[in-house]
């Protein structure tokens, strides 16, 4: 992974509990915690937040909390899933009967996007895309929009795949960077390529190689890009995984290693920074818990909110640490 080397300013424990009284300007934001990821797109988290049963979501001085989940990882992925002619290939050439380099793919992301996936959200482009004579052409919009539940829907346009054209890998991983640029939500978003051929479809041509353009494409994405590669082309797909800092490839029996691999990085990506429930009332009170143990307000392993008012932001020991609790809450004009 490409972590950048950012200082690292670490002040184990954390203090005496306090709440935050906020006054009509609200508190600057010191955060001190775990590095980001090195790239331009490092995430804010982008939580399960949910209203208390006491909370008041009016804004009118009411008590408001919410709930942080720390156990289930948040993350938007991108499939881009080949269907070029060679995805026909036989698995084995003496055996028809034990499916293509396709429908070996298409279990394979059934079971990369189930039940292992608790929290992500799957969005799907195939590339090239569909249409007559379309061998190189690879449009922007997603055939599966980034979506909680995306499984059955990604499997239906699965299942109603045809095969044709060459693979234009480049331009896939183009429109998919630019669609999840798109994508405001502040969750970490990742490329899962599934594929079986070399890139090509260089200057439009389905003959032509693209592998160097590939490489160039992933490396400047500023995104983890996976790779799940079937067929004879590791070595090339090992490279393109490395380009998108992830290593190497992962094989179609290795779906649950990549599932892991997913859901570890996504909750290493955490930023410590956290929505508030709602808007803040001047005099109102912010107080945050950590495992339902207070956090000081200001101080070096506590929180402070960040500048425009609309986040918590964990401080020193209480972020570096945050992969070993379970929960956040945060309270705006509570008692307590």
């Amino acid at each position: 992974m490409r972590f950048s080397s950012k200082s690292l300013t670490l002040l184990i424990g954390v203090g005496v509990a306090a709440a935050c009284e906020v006054p009509t300007t609200h508190l600057p934001a010191t955060h001190q915690g775990i590095p980001d990821a090195g790239r331009t797109d490092a995430p804010t988290v982008s939580p399960d937040v949910r209203r208390d049963s006491s909370g008041d979501s009016s804004g009118d001085g009411g008590c408001q909390q919410s709930y942080i989940d720390l156990t289930v990882p948040d993350a938007d992925i991108m499939l881009l899933v080949e269907r070029s002619s060679a995805m026909n290939t036989l698995n084995d050439p003496a055996c028809d009967s034990c499916g293509t380099y396709f429908t070996t793919l298409v279990e394979a992301v059934k079971t990369l996007t189930g039940a292992g996936s608790i929290n992500f959200r799957w969005g799907l482009k195939l590339f090239p895309s569909l249409g007559d004579g379309d061998a190189c052409l690879v449009s922007s919009a997603p055939e599966v929009p980034l979506a909680a539940d995306a499984s059955a829907a990604i499997a239906s346009v699965l299942a109603a795949t045809t095969l044709q054209g060459g693979a234009p890998t480049t331009m896939a991983v183009r429109q998919a960077v630019s669609y999840l640029a798109s994508v405001q939500n502040g969750a970490p978003k990742f490329i899962v390529l599934a594929t079986s051929s070399a890139p090509s479809c260089a200057l439009g041509d389905p003959s032509q190689d693209d592998f160097s353009a590939t490489v160039t494409e992933v490396s400047r994405s500023f995104r983890f890009v996976f790779v799940l590669g079937l067929g004879p082309e590791q070595v090339k797909f090992d490279r393109i995984a490395a380009a998108g800092s992830t290593v190497s490839t992962y094989s179609a029996d290795r779906v649950p290693y990549l599932q892991k691999a997913l859901q570890g990085l996504a909750m290493t990506l955490t930023n410590c920074n956290y929505p508030l429930p709602g808007p803040v009332l001047p005099g109102q009170m912010v107080s945050v818990l950590l495992d339902n143990t207070p956090l000081p307000s200001g101080a070096p392993n506590g929180f402070v909110l960040s500048p425009d008012g609309t986040q918590v932001i964990l401080q020193g020991g209480a972020c570096y640490y945050i992969g070993t609790h379970s929960s956040v809450t945060i309270k705006v004009g509570c008692d307590g």
